[in-house]
Formats: C-alpha cells, structure tokens, sequence
C-alpha cells in the first residue's frame, strides 16, 4: 500500500493485525511505521538500487531517516521526468526496470502511455545523480 498519510495508513495496519494479516506498505510509509507496526516493505521506487533497498529495509529508524533524502529525491526524479501528464503506475516501474536492463521497453498498451526516451534520460541522470548522495556508512542508533 502506498501514501503518506500516517494515521490512514496505521488505521489500515492496526486493522490488519487484528485480522491476523501482515500490511506492507511502500517506501515512506514502511519508514513511518515499521518500528510501531511490524509493516513489511512493499518496494516501489527503491527498486531503482536493489541494495539500497535492502539497506532500507534493514536499517535502523536513524538510517532510514539519513537515506530518507536520497529516495525522496528518486522519487521525485520519477515524478518530474514523467510531469504534465498522466501516467499509470506501470510507466513508473518500466523506469526502474530499465535503469538495470537499457533494452527493456518504455511502451504500455493502448490505451496508456509509457514514458519517452527523453524523459527516461532525465530519470537516469536525476536518479544517478540521487544515489551519489546516498551516505556511505550505516548510522548509528546511538
């Protein structure tokens, strides 16, 4: 599940666990909410780097807020080079997917729109340019 709206999203996870069921949300709202809900990750975006993504998951709550930065900037990196027009989620993930596999296709069937070559270009290079932020070290929870 995906958003930011914290107390929307708890409401949701504190009804899936009296139901039994295990809630995962996506990036910003597992970082909210895995200390205090035992959320899994559903990863989105930070599938842009699969080791990031790992590092976030495993991260303590101090180290996610240190890589906070560097995957609000991928995220925005996908918004912006997709901007002005309306896309599905599956033209976001066919950016991801390609900043690891070049060839792979930016098209989606009609009637959706998958994003251009020129705005992959400009993912790439604001993604690439993300990453290079991303603190080097674990910090510490002390």
């Amino acid at each position: 599940m995906g958003g930011e709206n914290v107390p929307a999203l708890r409401d949701v996870a504190t009804a899936a666990d009296a139901a039994g069921v295990r809630c995962f949300f996506t990036e910003f709202g597992y970082h909210a909410l895995a200390d205090s809900t035992g959320c899994g990750l559903l990863c989105s975006f930070g599938g842009v780097e699969p080791t990031l993504a790992r590092r976030w998951f495993s991260a303590s709550t101090p180290e996610r807020s240190a890589l906070e930065p560097a995957f609000r900037a991928i995220h925005a990196a996908a918004k912006s080079a997709l901007a002005g027009a309306a896309y599905m989620d599956g033209a976001y993930d066919k950016l991801y997917v390609k900043r690891h596999f070049p060839a792979f296709p930016l098209d989606l069937l009609p009637p959706y729109r998958g994003a251009t070559e020129a705005q992959f270009a400009r993912f790439r290079a604001d993604c690439d340019a993300a990453l290079a932020r991303v603190p080097a070290q674990p910090v510490s929870a002390s």
